[in-house]
Protein backbone atom coordinates (compact mmCIF):
# COMPACT_ATOMS: atom_id res chain seq x y z
CA UNK A 1 0.00 0.00 0.00
CA UNK A 2 2.80 2.43 0.96
CA UNK A 3 4.45 2.12 -2.46
CA UNK A 4 1.21 2.86 -4.28
CA UNK A 5 1.40 6.57 -3.32
CA UNK A 6 3.88 9.13 -4.65
CA UNK A 7 6.35 10.82 -2.28
CA UNK A 8 4.49 14.12 -2.56
CA UNK A 9 1.53 12.56 -0.74
CA UNK A 10 3.54 11.27 2.22
CA UNK A 11 4.16 13.34 5.34
CA UNK A 12 6.23 12.73 8.47
CA UNK A 13 4.38 13.47 11.74
CA UNK A 14 6.98 14.17 14.47
CA UNK A 15 4.35 14.28 17.21
CA UNK A 16 3.54 10.59 16.71
CA UNK A 17 6.91 9.71 15.12
CA UNK A 18 5.31 8.15 12.06
CA UNK A 19 4.65 8.72 8.36
CA UNK A 20 1.15 9.47 7.08
CA UNK A 21 -0.44 9.12 3.64
CA UNK A 22 -2.13 12.42 2.82
CA UNK A 23 -3.52 12.59 -0.75
CA UNK A 24 -4.84 16.10 0.00
CA UNK A 25 -1.31 17.52 0.13
CA UNK A 26 -1.01 17.77 -3.68
CA UNK A 27 -3.13 17.58 -6.78
CA UNK A 28 -1.10 14.67 -8.07
CA UNK A 29 -3.54 11.79 -8.67
CA UNK A 30 -3.12 8.33 -7.32
CA UNK A 31 -2.70 5.87 -10.16
CA UNK A 32 -6.01 4.06 -10.45
CA UNK A 33 -6.47 1.76 -13.44
CA UNK A 34 -9.61 -0.29 -13.03
CA UNK A 35 -9.66 -2.94 -15.75
CA UNK A 36 -12.40 -5.20 -16.97
CA UNK A 37 -9.86 -7.90 -17.62
CA UNK A 38 -11.19 -11.04 -15.96
CA UNK A 39 -7.69 -12.43 -15.66
CA UNK A 40 -7.18 -12.85 -11.93
CA UNK A 41 -3.49 -12.02 -12.29
CA UNK A 42 -4.31 -8.54 -13.63
CA UNK A 43 -7.37 -7.80 -11.45
CA UNK A 44 -6.38 -5.49 -8.59
CA UNK A 45 -9.90 -5.59 -7.08
CA UNK A 46 -10.28 -1.82 -6.98
CA UNK A 47 -6.99 -1.02 -5.21
CA UNK A 48 -4.61 1.52 -6.77
CA UNK A 49 -2.03 0.01 -9.03
CA UNK A 50 1.60 0.43 -8.02
CA UNK A 51 3.24 3.66 -9.11
CA UNK A 52 5.75 3.04 -11.88
CA UNK A 53 9.38 3.25 -10.80
CA UNK A 54 10.57 6.87 -10.64
CA UNK A 55 14.09 8.16 -11.11
CA UNK A 56 15.94 9.13 -7.92
CA UNK A 57 15.16 12.65 -6.79
CA UNK A 58 16.77 15.05 -4.37
CA UNK A 59 13.36 15.20 -2.69
CA UNK A 60 13.15 11.43 -2.14
CA UNK A 61 12.04 10.35 1.30
CA UNK A 62 14.66 10.01 3.99
CA UNK A 63 14.45 10.10 7.77
CA UNK A 64 14.45 13.73 8.99
CA UNK A 65 17.45 14.96 10.92
CA UNK A 66 17.28 15.26 14.72
CA UNK A 67 17.33 19.05 14.38
CA UNK A 68 14.31 18.94 12.07
CA UNK A 69 12.41 16.67 14.44
CA UNK A 70 13.24 18.91 17.42
CA UNK A 71 12.16 22.03 15.55
CA UNK A 72 8.90 20.42 14.47
CA UNK A 73 8.26 19.14 17.99
CA UNK A 74 8.78 22.62 19.45
CA UNK A 75 6.35 23.99 16.88
CA UNK A 76 3.75 21.44 17.97
CA UNK A 77 4.28 22.38 21.62
CA UNK A 78 3.83 26.02 20.75
CA UNK A 79 0.67 25.25 18.78
CA UNK A 80 -0.84 23.07 21.50
CA UNK A 81 0.28 24.88 24.67
CA UNK A 82 2.38 27.94 23.92
CA UNK A 83 -0.57 30.16 23.15
CA UNK A 84 -2.64 28.98 26.09
CA UNK A 85 -4.70 32.02 27.04
CA UNK A 86 -6.25 31.12 30.36
CA UNK A 87 -8.95 33.40 31.66
CA UNK A 88 -6.96 35.47 34.14
CA UNK A 89 -8.18 37.41 37.15
CA UNK A 90 -7.89 41.07 38.03
CA UNK A 91 -7.40 41.37 41.77
CA UNK A 92 -8.89 44.55 43.26
CA UNK A 93 -7.79 45.13 46.82
CA UNK A 94 -9.89 46.88 49.41
CA UNK A 95 -8.45 50.13 50.76
CA UNK A 96 -5.97 49.44 53.53
CA UNK A 97 -7.69 51.64 56.12
CA UNK A 98 -10.84 49.54 55.64
CA UNK A 99 -8.79 46.34 55.95
CA UNK A 100 -7.10 47.61 59.12
CA UNK A 101 -10.48 48.15 60.76
CA UNK A 102 -12.61 45.28 59.41
CA UNK A 103 -9.94 42.57 59.50
CA UNK A 104 -7.90 43.67 62.52
CA UNK A 105 -10.11 46.03 64.52
CA UNK A 106 -7.49 48.79 64.44
CA UNK A 107 -8.81 52.25 65.37
CA UNK A 108 -6.85 54.72 63.27
CA UNK A 109 -7.12 57.72 65.54
CA UNK A 110 -4.70 60.51 66.31
CA UNK A 111 -1.84 59.78 68.75
CA UNK A 112 -1.40 61.95 71.82
CA UNK A 113 -0.22 65.40 70.84
CA UNK A 114 2.44 65.73 73.52
CA UNK A 115 5.05 63.09 74.25
CA UNK A 116 3.27 60.03 72.77
CA UNK A 117 4.23 56.72 74.43
CA UNK A 118 6.97 54.57 72.90
CA UNK A 119 4.40 52.18 71.40
CA UNK A 120 3.49 54.82 68.81
CA UNK A 121 7.00 54.68 67.34
CA UNK A 122 7.94 51.04 68.01
CA UNK A 123 7.33 49.99 64.38
CA UNK A 124 8.39 52.10 61.41
CA UNK A 125 6.75 52.43 57.99
CA UNK A 126 8.72 49.54 56.49
CA UNK A 127 7.92 47.03 59.25
CA UNK A 128 4.23 47.94 59.23
CA UNK A 129 4.18 47.22 55.49
CA UNK A 130 5.59 43.76 56.11
CA UNK A 131 3.25 42.88 58.96
CA UNK A 132 0.14 43.82 56.98
CA UNK A 133 1.28 43.01 53.42
CA UNK A 134 0.55 46.51 52.17
CA UNK A 135 2.43 48.37 49.45
CA UNK A 136 4.31 51.52 50.38
CA UNK A 137 2.05 53.77 48.33
CA UNK A 138 -1.05 52.45 50.15
CA UNK A 139 0.24 53.17 53.66
CA UNK A 140 -0.12 56.84 54.54
CA UNK A 141 2.22 58.39 57.08
CA UNK A 142 -0.63 59.60 59.27
CA UNK A 143 -1.61 55.96 59.97
CA UNK A 144 1.87 54.81 60.98
CA UNK A 145 1.83 55.89 64.67
CA UNK A 146 -1.52 54.29 65.51
CA UNK A 147 -0.69 51.11 63.56
CA UNK A 148 2.59 50.92 65.46
CA UNK A 149 0.66 51.15 68.73
CA UNK A 150 -1.83 48.54 67.48
CA UNK A 151 0.97 46.08 66.66
CA UNK A 152 2.42 46.63 70.13
CA UNK A 153 -0.93 45.65 71.63
CA UNK A 154 -1.65 42.75 69.25
CA UNK A 155 1.79 41.21 69.77
CA UNK A 156 1.57 41.67 73.55
CA UNK A 157 4.47 44.11 73.63
CA UNK A 158 2.49 46.74 75.49
CA UNK A 159 1.04 46.59 78.99
CA UNK A 160 -0.72 49.94 78.77
CA UNK A 161 -4.49 49.58 79.02
CA UNK A 162 -4.85 53.17 77.86
CA UNK A 163 -3.14 52.47 74.56
CA UNK A 164 -5.08 49.24 74.02
CA UNK A 165 -8.37 51.06 74.56
CA UNK A 166 -7.35 53.74 72.08
CA UNK A 167 -6.35 51.50 69.16
CA UNK A 168 -8.16 48.12 69.46
CA UNK A 169 -11.94 47.68 69.24
CA UNK A 170 -11.88 44.37 71.15
CA UNK A 171 -10.69 46.14 74.29
CA UNK A 172 -13.70 46.54 76.63
CA UNK A 173 -12.58 50.10 77.43
CA UNK A 174 -12.52 51.14 73.78
CA UNK A 175 -15.28 53.64 72.86
CA UNK A 176 -15.95 51.47 69.79
CA UNK A 177 -15.91 48.18 71.70
CA UNK A 178 -17.60 45.57 69.54
CA UNK A 179 -19.83 44.25 72.33
CA UNK A 180 -21.39 47.64 72.99
CA UNK A 181 -24.97 48.15 71.86
CA UNK A 182 -25.07 49.14 68.21
CA UNK A 183 -21.48 48.11 67.50
CA UNK A 184 -21.77 44.39 66.71
CA UNK A 185 -23.76 43.13 63.74
CA UNK A 186 -27.52 43.20 64.52
CA UNK A 187 -28.51 40.19 62.37
CA UNK A 188 -25.46 37.91 62.35
CA UNK A 189 -25.52 34.92 64.69
CA UNK A 190 -22.38 32.91 65.38
CA UNK A 191 -22.14 29.47 66.94
CA UNK A 192 -18.99 27.67 68.00
CA UNK A 193 -18.58 24.27 66.35
CA UNK A 194 -15.80 21.82 67.17
CA UNK A 195 -15.30 19.61 64.14
CA UNK A 196 -12.61 16.94 63.89
CA UNK A 197 -10.77 18.60 66.78
CA UNK A 198 -10.74 22.12 65.27
CA UNK A 199 -12.81 25.13 66.36
CA UNK A 200 -14.92 26.87 63.72
CA UNK A 201 -17.76 29.39 63.83
CA UNK A 202 -21.00 28.80 61.96
CA UNK A 203 -22.51 31.96 60.50
CA UNK A 204 -26.23 32.62 60.01
CA UNK A 205 -28.21 35.80 59.39
CA UNK A 206 -31.75 36.72 60.44
CA UNK A 207 -34.52 36.84 57.85
CA UNK A 208 -32.58 35.01 55.12
CA UNK A 209 -34.11 31.96 53.39
CA UNK A 210 -33.29 28.52 54.70
CA UNK A 211 -30.11 27.13 53.20
CA UNK A 212 -29.30 23.45 52.72
CA UNK A 213 -25.67 23.92 53.75
CA UNK A 214 -23.85 25.74 56.55
CA UNK A 215 -20.89 28.11 56.32
CA UNK A 216 -18.05 27.91 58.86
CA UNK A 217 -15.08 30.25 59.32
CA UNK A 218 -12.20 30.81 61.75
CA UNK A 219 -12.32 33.29 64.63
CA UNK A 220 -10.68 36.18 62.77
CA UNK A 221 -13.11 35.96 59.87
CA UNK A 222 -16.06 35.58 62.25
CA UNK A 223 -15.17 38.84 64.03
CA UNK A 224 -14.59 40.57 60.70
CA UNK A 225 -18.13 39.63 59.63
CA UNK A 226 -19.46 41.06 62.91
CA UNK A 227 -17.90 44.40 61.96
CA UNK A 228 -19.29 44.37 58.41
CA UNK A 229 -22.85 45.51 59.05
CA UNK A 230 -23.54 45.91 55.33
CA UNK A 231 -23.61 42.11 54.87
CA UNK A 232 -26.93 40.41 55.65
CA UNK A 233 -26.76 36.96 54.03
CA UNK A 234 -24.51 33.95 53.76
CA UNK A 235 -24.34 34.46 49.99
CA UNK A 236 -22.94 37.97 50.48
CA UNK A 237 -20.50 36.71 53.11
CA UNK A 238 -19.29 33.99 50.73
CA UNK A 239 -18.89 36.55 47.96
CA UNK A 240 -16.74 38.73 50.22
CA UNK A 241 -14.53 35.83 51.33
CA UNK A 242 -13.98 34.61 47.77
CA UNK A 243 -13.14 38.15 46.67
CA UNK A 244 -10.54 38.49 49.45
CA UNK A 245 -9.07 34.97 49.26
CA UNK A 246 -10.16 34.01 52.78
CA UNK A 247 -10.40 30.33 53.73
CA UNK A 248 -13.85 29.01 54.71
CA UNK A 249 -15.92 25.83 54.37
CA UNK A 250 -19.47 24.96 53.29
CA UNK A 251 -20.88 21.91 55.07
CA UNK A 252 -23.61 19.50 54.02
CA UNK A 253 -25.31 17.22 56.52
CA UNK A 254 -26.11 14.06 54.53
CA UNK A 255 -29.48 12.40 54.51
CA UNK A 256 -29.50 8.85 55.86
CA UNK A 257 -30.40 7.68 52.36
CA UNK A 258 -27.24 9.19 50.86
CA UNK A 259 -24.56 6.70 49.88
CA UNK A 260 -20.84 7.41 49.80
CA UNK A 261 -18.30 5.55 47.67
CA UNK A 262 -14.77 6.89 47.81
CA UNK A 263 -12.95 7.03 44.49
CA UNK A 264 -9.40 7.68 43.37
CA UNK A 265 -8.61 10.73 41.32
CA UNK A 266 -8.36 9.99 37.59
CA UNK A 267 -5.73 12.72 37.20
CA UNK A 268 -2.84 11.04 39.00
CA UNK A 269 -0.79 12.64 41.75
CA UNK A 270 1.28 15.26 39.88
CA UNK A 271 2.17 16.51 36.41
CA UNK A 272 4.18 13.32 36.00
CA UNK A 273 7.80 12.19 36.15
CA UNK A 274 10.67 14.04 34.52
CA UNK A 275 14.32 12.98 34.19
CA UNK A 276 17.01 14.32 36.50
CA UNK A 277 18.30 17.64 35.27
CA UNK A 278 14.91 18.53 33.78
CA UNK A 279 14.65 22.17 32.73
CA UNK A 280 11.11 23.39 32.09
CA UNK A 281 10.17 25.89 29.38
CA UNK A 282 7.20 28.18 28.91
CA UNK A 283 5.70 25.46 26.71
CA UNK A 284 5.77 23.15 29.73
CA UNK A 285 3.98 25.89 31.66
CA UNK A 286 1.25 25.95 29.03
CA UNK A 287 0.87 22.20 29.33
CA UNK A 288 0.65 22.56 33.12
CA UNK A 289 -2.12 25.17 32.80
CA UNK A 290 -4.08 22.82 30.53
CA UNK A 291 -3.83 19.98 33.06
CA UNK A 292 -4.70 22.22 36.01
CA UNK A 293 -7.74 23.51 34.13
CA UNK A 294 -9.05 19.97 33.72
CA UNK A 295 -8.77 19.42 37.48
CA UNK A 296 -10.36 22.75 38.43
CA UNK A 297 -13.15 22.31 35.89
CA UNK A 298 -14.46 19.29 37.82
CA UNK A 299 -17.36 19.81 40.24
CA UNK A 300 -15.05 19.46 43.24
CA UNK A 301 -12.81 22.14 41.74
CA UNK A 302 -14.86 24.67 43.72
CA UNK A 303 -12.90 23.52 46.78
CA UNK A 304 -9.96 25.53 45.45
CA UNK A 305 -12.04 28.72 45.67
CA UNK A 306 -12.72 28.04 49.36
CA UNK A 307 -9.12 27.20 50.14
CA UNK A 308 -7.74 30.73 50.16
CA UNK A 309 -4.07 31.51 49.60
CA UNK A 310 -2.14 30.34 46.56
CA UNK A 311 -4.63 27.60 45.59
CA UNK A 312 -7.46 30.18 45.52
CA UNK A 313 -5.36 32.60 43.44
CA UNK A 314 -4.36 29.97 40.89
CA UNK A 315 -7.97 28.79 40.56
CA UNK A 316 -9.18 32.29 39.68
CA UNK A 317 -6.24 32.86 37.32
CA UNK A 318 -6.95 29.65 35.42
CA UNK A 319 -10.76 29.59 35.53
CA UNK A 320 -11.42 33.34 35.50
CA UNK A 321 -13.16 35.68 37.93
CA UNK A 322 -16.62 34.36 37.05
CA UNK A 323 -15.75 31.03 38.68
CA UNK A 324 -16.26 32.68 42.08
CA UNK A 325 -19.99 32.04 41.72
CA UNK A 326 -19.40 28.32 42.12
CA UNK A 327 -18.57 28.87 45.79
CA UNK A 328 -22.03 30.29 46.53
CA UNK A 329 -23.72 27.22 44.99
CA UNK A 330 -22.69 25.00 47.90
CA UNK A 331 -21.14 21.52 48.02
CA UNK A 332 -21.30 19.54 44.78
CA UNK A 333 -22.26 15.92 44.17
CA UNK A 334 -18.55 15.08 44.25
CA UNK A 335 -18.70 15.06 48.05
CA UNK A 336 -20.07 11.51 47.81
CA UNK A 337 -16.83 10.36 46.16
CA UNK A 338 -14.14 12.89 47.10
CA UNK A 339 -15.61 14.87 50.01
CA UNK A 340 -13.82 15.82 53.21
CA UNK A 341 -15.48 14.65 56.42
CA UNK A 342 -15.98 16.97 59.41
CA UNK A 343 -16.91 15.03 62.53
CA UNK A 344 -18.69 16.91 65.36
CA UNK A 345 -18.50 15.87 68.99
CA UNK A 346 -22.05 14.56 68.71
CA UNK A 347 -24.15 13.48 65.78
CA UNK A 348 -23.30 12.49 62.25
CA UNK A 349 -20.52 13.95 60.11
CA UNK A 350 -20.69 16.88 57.69
CA UNK A 351 -19.10 16.95 54.24
CA UNK A 352 -17.63 19.54 51.93
CA UNK A 353 -15.91 19.48 48.56
CA UNK A 354 -12.26 18.57 48.76
CA UNK A 355 -9.39 18.06 46.35
CA UNK A 356 -7.24 14.92 46.73
CA UNK A 357 -3.58 15.75 47.50
CA UNK A 358 -2.51 14.74 44.00
CA UNK A 359 -4.94 17.20 42.42
CA UNK A 360 -3.63 19.99 44.64
CA UNK A 361 -0.16 19.06 43.36
CA UNK A 362 -1.38 19.42 39.78
CA UNK A 363 -2.91 22.85 40.51
CA UNK A 364 0.44 23.98 41.96
CA UNK A 365 2.36 22.48 39.02
CA UNK A 366 4.34 19.71 40.74
CA UNK A 367 6.76 17.47 38.81
CA UNK A 368 8.45 14.36 40.18
CA UNK A 369 12.13 13.69 39.52
CA UNK A 370 14.26 10.68 40.50
CA UNK A 371 16.46 11.25 43.54
CA UNK A 372 19.14 9.37 45.44
CA UNK A 373 16.63 8.43 48.14
CA UNK A 374 13.42 6.43 47.89
CA UNK A 375 11.38 9.65 47.82
CA UNK A 376 11.20 11.60 44.56
CA UNK A 377 12.48 15.14 44.25
CA UNK A 378 9.58 17.57 43.80
CA UNK A 379 9.70 20.68 41.63
CA UNK A 380 6.72 23.01 41.27
CA UNK A 381 5.78 26.09 39.29
CA UNK A 382 4.06 27.54 42.36
CA UNK A 383 4.53 26.89 46.09
CA UNK A 384 2.56 24.07 47.65
CA UNK A 385 -0.03 25.27 50.21
CA UNK A 386 1.82 23.63 53.10
CA UNK A 387 4.72 25.97 52.25
CA UNK A 388 2.69 29.05 51.35
CA UNK A 389 0.43 28.87 54.43
CA UNK A 390 3.41 29.20 56.78
CA UNK A 391 5.32 31.75 54.70
CA UNK A 392 5.72 35.51 54.82
CA UNK A 393 2.69 35.79 52.54
CA UNK A 394 0.25 33.95 54.84
CA UNK A 395 -1.83 36.94 55.95
CA UNK A 396 -5.10 35.00 56.07
CA UNK A 397 -6.34 36.92 53.02
CA UNK A 398 -4.83 38.00 49.69
CA UNK A 399 -2.99 41.30 50.07
CA UNK A 400 -1.54 43.75 47.51
CA UNK A 401 1.88 42.43 48.49
CA UNK A 402 0.77 38.88 47.62
CA UNK A 403 -0.58 40.06 44.27
CA UNK A 404 2.58 41.99 43.48
CA UNK A 405 4.67 38.87 44.11
CA UNK A 406 2.27 36.72 42.05
CA UNK A 407 2.27 39.02 39.02
CA UNK A 408 6.04 39.45 39.03
CA UNK A 409 6.60 35.69 39.06
CA UNK A 410 3.94 35.11 36.40
CA UNK A 411 5.63 37.66 34.14
CA UNK A 412 9.01 35.98 34.60
CA UNK A 413 7.49 32.60 33.73
CA UNK A 414 5.93 34.00 30.55
CA UNK A 415 9.31 35.44 29.55
CA UNK A 416 10.93 32.05 30.10
CA UNK A 417 13.27 33.24 32.86
CA UNK A 418 11.60 31.48 35.81
CA UNK A 419 10.95 27.79 36.26
CA UNK A 420 9.82 25.23 38.83
CA UNK A 421 11.53 25.27 42.24
CA UNK A 422 12.04 22.61 44.93
CA UNK A 423 10.20 22.96 48.25
CA UNK A 424 13.37 24.02 50.08
CA UNK A 425 13.92 26.86 47.64
CA UNK A 426 10.27 27.91 47.92
CA UNK A 427 10.60 28.19 51.70
CA UNK A 428 13.64 30.42 51.34
CA UNK A 429 12.04 32.51 48.58
CA UNK A 430 8.81 33.13 50.51
CA UNK A 431 10.38 33.97 53.86
CA UNK A 432 9.97 37.75 53.37
CA UNK A 433 9.04 38.70 56.95
CA UNK A 434 8.98 36.17 59.77
CA UNK A 435 6.65 38.34 61.86
CA UNK A 436 3.60 37.67 59.67
CA UNK A 437 2.73 34.28 61.14
CA UNK A 438 3.00 35.38 64.82
CA UNK A 439 0.64 38.31 64.16
CA UNK A 440 -1.97 36.09 62.51
CA UNK A 441 -1.70 33.57 65.35
CA UNK A 442 -2.11 36.33 67.94
CA UNK A 443 -5.19 37.69 66.16
CA UNK A 444 -6.81 34.24 66.04
CA UNK A 445 -6.26 33.88 69.77
CA UNK A 446 -7.58 37.36 70.67
CA UNK A 447 -10.61 36.98 68.41
CA UNK A 448 -11.43 33.57 69.91
CA UNK A 449 -11.23 35.08 73.41
CA UNK A 450 -13.65 37.83 72.39
CA UNK A 451 -16.06 35.33 70.79
CA UNK A 452 -16.18 33.31 74.00
CA UNK A 453 -18.41 36.14 75.30
CA UNK A 454 -20.58 36.07 72.17
CA UNK A 455 -21.14 32.39 71.33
Amino acid sequence: MWKMYPDSQKRYDPWYDEWDICPQLTDEPVVEDYTNDDDGDNNNYGFPLPVPPQPPSQNSLSPPSPATIASSFQADLQRFYGGEDFAGHVFIAEGFEQVAFYRYGAILGVPPASRPPAEYSAFDHSKIQKYFGVLSMDLTERCVPTLSAFLSVALDRSTSSTISAAVFDLDPSCPQYLLKAGQAHPTLHLKLWRLSGVEYYRIRYNDEPDCWFDVIVDSTTAVELLRRQDIHSRASAIGLMVQKGVCFRTLYSPDRRDTFSLQRSPFGDSLGWRPRGFTATRHDYGQYIAQAYEVLHQLRGRAALLHGGIVWRLALEILGSNAAGRAVAGPSDDIFHFGQEFQPQRGGPFYDDSLPPGEVDIICGVYKLPSKSSDPELLSWWPHPNVFDTSGLAFGYWTPWCENWFQRRLERIKKGIAGPLPAKEWRRTLMFWKGVFPLQTAMLRKNAAYLSHVC
